[in-house]
C-alpha cells in the first residue's frame, strides 16, 4: 500500500486519525514526505487536503522535518481549496522561524490571505508573518506596520488571539513591543468579557505595560 493510499480520503474515512498516523511516520522517516508531496498534484481536493494535513501535523511535531520543504508548502497557498490553504498555513507557521527568508519572500501573498481569507486562513497567515518578524529585525521593521494594521482592523472577538500572535513578532522587547502595547490599549475597551480582558491584560504585562 502506498502512503497516499493510507490517507483518510483514500480509506473513505471522515476523521483524520489516518493522516495523523502518516504524519508521525513521516517524522520518523522524513523521506516519506516526498511520497506525500506527490499528492499535491492530485485532482481530488480531499486528497490534497489530506497531504496538507500531513505536512501540518509533521511540522507541529517536528518543524525540522518539514523545513526543507518550505517552498513546496508555500506553493500550495495558491490552491483553490480552503482546507489545503489553512492546513498548509499551519505547517508554514510552525517552520516560519526556521525558514524566515523563504516565508518573507512570499509576504505579499500572506498579507493578502491575512486580509481576504477565511478566519482560519487569516489566523495562519498572521501567525506565520509574526514569527518571521520575530526571527529577524529587518523583517520585523518591514512587517510590523502591516501586522499592526491587521490587528487594528480585526474583529473585537479576535483581539486577544491576534495580540498573542503579534507578541511573537516583537521579540526585541523594544520599540516594537511598545507599539503593540499601545495598539492593545487602544482596543482593550472592546474586550467585553472577562476571559478576553484577562488575556489582554496578561499580554500587556508581558509587554511591560
Amino acid at each position: 500500500m502506498s502512503i497516499l493510499d493510507r490517507l483518510s480520503s483514500s480509506l473513505g474515512k471522515r476523521d483524520t486519525a489516518a493522516n495523523k498516523a502518516v504524519a508521525k511516520d513521516c517524522v520518523a522517516k522524513p523521506k516519506l514526505l516526498n511520497e506525500v508531496a506527490v499528492g499535491f498534484d492530485a485532482k481530488l481536493a480531499p486528497l490534497r487536503g489530506d497531504c496538507a494535513e500531513v505536512f501540518a501535523e509533521a511540522s507541529v511535531l517536528n518543524p525540522e522535518t518539514t523545513a526543507p520543504h518550505i517552498e513546496l508548502m508555500l506553493d500550495q497557498l495558491d490552491d483553490r481549496n480552503n482546507r489545503v490553504r489553512w492546513e498548509i498555513l499551519m505547517g508554514i507557521s510552525a517552520v516560519a522561524s526556521i525558514k524566515p527568508a523563504k516565508v518573507f519572500a512570499q509576504r505579499e501573498l500572506l498579507l493578502k490571505l491575512a486580509q481576504t481569507g477565511s478566519v482560519i486562513v487569516k489566523d495562519g497567515a498572521v501567525l506565520s508573518l509574526s514569527r518571521v518578524a520575530g526571527a529577524n529585525g529587518r523583517y520585523r521593521q518591514k512587517l510590523l506596520p502591516e501586522l499592526l494594521e491587521l490587528f487594528t482592523d480585526c474583529r473585537p472577538k479576535d483581539i486577544p488571539r491576534y495580540g498573542e500572535y503579534l507578541s511573537e513578532a516583537v521579540t526585541d522587547n523594544g520599540e516594537s513591543a511598545t507599539a503593540l502595547a499601545k495598539t492593545l490599549e487602544q482596543r482593550i475597551d472592546e474586550c467585553t468579557n472577562k476571559t478576553a480582558l484577562g488575556r489582554v491584560n496578561k499580554l500587556l504585562k508581558k509587554l511591560g505595560n
